[in-house]
């Protein structure tokens, strides 16, 4: 047993044999046994306690032996170049990584040392004034190792956006947009924003090129903010969040080939950020005339004009979406009204007035025909020819009024008006007799007095003629005269006639 100990002990070392002793158990080496062996700090052998004692016949037992400590390496560094404002990510490959483990680049500790495997750190490299190659050191424990020259800062540069794409996207979100510029580096905090909401996700693919997912929006046109660590990168392109976008209705569904109809399209979706382009058949409208309602339901436009006339389809794009109603829109050729004859008409009920065409011809065949005065349809309304239609005055009160015709898709009014006036009746005067010189005041009752009346005594014009609101009552001051005259009250359109109405007397 002591020959096997002290071969123990050149092999293994005095504290390699001890812990041999030590596994084969307490009938091997007993405290009291004289074979029992200590170790001379002066000296690496044996001292035999007991000389001229034989040791015991003692088999020595195999022992397991613990499993050297790994290798501690550290092979690369990816990437391997950095700006020098730091604060972004970069693998360290090596062995033996594990316990507490810094890392410095030069002579500054990265950010952060992040264990993954025993052969990858995840480290954020410091920012730095060096430009050049530094040494990486990786301390793990009590264990360090130096990568020479194992990254190399640039001067720091400042990050730009060139692009952005698409700058639209669904108000769902979940769209890829792809952002590119140069020095994009990965930060400790990185930070991709549409109007405040941050990105669903942010994926660095390399300095030049980050590709984010939108998040929800509301239907908006959104700033873009791109952070990268401490920096703060200027985005000159906004991005449309679009809900889908619907047309239901077009108003009118007709139009005056020569331009000039308003037209509304009406349904969801019609934002003024839609980039949104109409077209009636084959005529574009310009996307300049647009005016949008607040809640994206409306659009109203201007129509220009048509080289052609017939019914055509309505077109409408957005940046995502098109949208066709077939055959939702005419273009016309417009009827007018020429003239009105005659223009002015008692406030009897049936006076009979002809319009005259002045464009396209009247068509016996519109659908709807017909003749409109203070909103009340006329009646007996005739077809004279292409040129002319004749109706009869509704029952309507004395007044000024403009013809309304309604004609198939088109709705048009006369520039000529049409005067609806009362007949002028002559009842009686509160003075029925004056000197010859005139000078007297008679008031004078009736009905169908207007502003302008004039009044005459006989073939003398009266003066100073004051009509009252309801015109059922005038004052008048009469002229010089002789005998027993009518009093004529008259209107540009009618008369009334009182006869023997006034005396002069001498």
């Amino acid at each position: 047993m002591r020959s096997a100990v002290q071969s123990w002990v050149r092999f293994f070392g005095v504290a390699g044999a001890l812990l041999l002793l030590a596994a084969c158990g307490e009938d091997d080496a007993a405290p009291d046994s004289p074979d029992a062996v200590v170790e001379d700090a002066s000296d690496a052998g044996l001292v035999d306690a007991t000389p001229d004692v034989p040791a015991p016949d003692v088999s020595t037992p195999e022992v397991s032996l613990p499993d050297a400590p790994s290798v501690h390496t550290v092979v690369s560094v990816t990437p391997d170049t950095g700006s020098g404002a730091g604060r972004f990510s970069v693998s360290i490959e090596g062995t033996g990584f594990g316990g507490r483990c810094t890392t410095r680049f030069g002579e500054v500790a990265a950010l952060t040392t992040n264990f993954v495997t025993t052969e990858l750190l995840d480290v954020i490299v410091p920012p730095s004034d060096a430009v050049g190659p530094v040494d990486v050191t990786v301390r793990c424990d009590s264990r360090e190792v130096t990568l020479a020259g194992g990254f190399t800062y640039f001067a720091p540069t400042t990050p730009t956006i060139t692009s952005v794409e698409p700058l639209v996207g669904r108000a769902a979100g979940g769209e890829l947009v792809t952002i590119r510029g140069s020095d994009l580096f990965e930060g400790t905090r990185n930070l991709v924003s549409f109007g405040g909401e941050p990105a669903a996700s942010v994926v660095f693919v390399d300095e030049t090129t980050i590709e984010v997912t939108t998040p929800e929006s509301a239907p908006s046109s959104v700033s873009i903010i791109v952070e990268l660590g401490e920096t703060r990168v200027p985005v000159d392109a906004r991005f449309a969040f679009l809900d889908p976008m619907t047309v239901e209705a077009v108003a009118p569904a007709s139009g005056d080939a020569r331009g000039g109809t308003e037209v509304v399209l009406t349904g969801t979706g019609l934002w003024p950020f839609a980039d949104l382009e109409v077209a009636l058949g084959d005529v574009v409208v310009p996307p300049l005339s647009f005016v949008f309602e607040e809640d994206g339901t409306a659009v109203s436009f201007v129509a220009p004009a048509s080289e052609s006339v017939g019914v055509v389809d309505v077109s409408v794009s957005s940046a995502l979406d098109a949208v066709t109603l077939e055959d939702a829109f005419s273009w016309v050729e417009p009827v007018a009204i020429a003239s009105v004859s005659p223009d002015a008409v008692p406030a009897v009920e049936g006076q009979r007035v002809t319009l005259a065409a002045g464009g396209a011809d009247f068509d016996a065949a519109a659908d709807p025909l017909e003749v409109r005065v203070d909103d009340t349809v006329a009646f007996d309304l005739t077809w004279e020819g292409p040129r002319e239609l004749s109706f009869l005055v509704p029952g309507v009160a004395a007044g000024t009024y403009p013809i309304e015709l309604r004609h198939g898709l088109q709705t048009v009014f006369s520039e000529d008006e049409l005067v609806v006036y009362d007949l002028i009746s002559v009842e009686s005067l509160s003075v029925e007799a004056g000197p010859t010189n005139g000078g007297t005041r008679v008031d004078i009752t009736g009905r169908g007095f207007v502003d302008g009346v004039r009044v005459f005594f006989g073939e003398e014009l009266g003066t100073e003629v004051a009509v009252n609101a309801t015109g059922t009552l005038l004052s008048v001051t009469t002229p010089p005269g002789e005998g027993t005259v009518p009093v004529i009250v008259r209107s540009p359109f009618t008369f009334g006639r009182l006869d023997a109405g006034f005396r002069y007397e001498r």
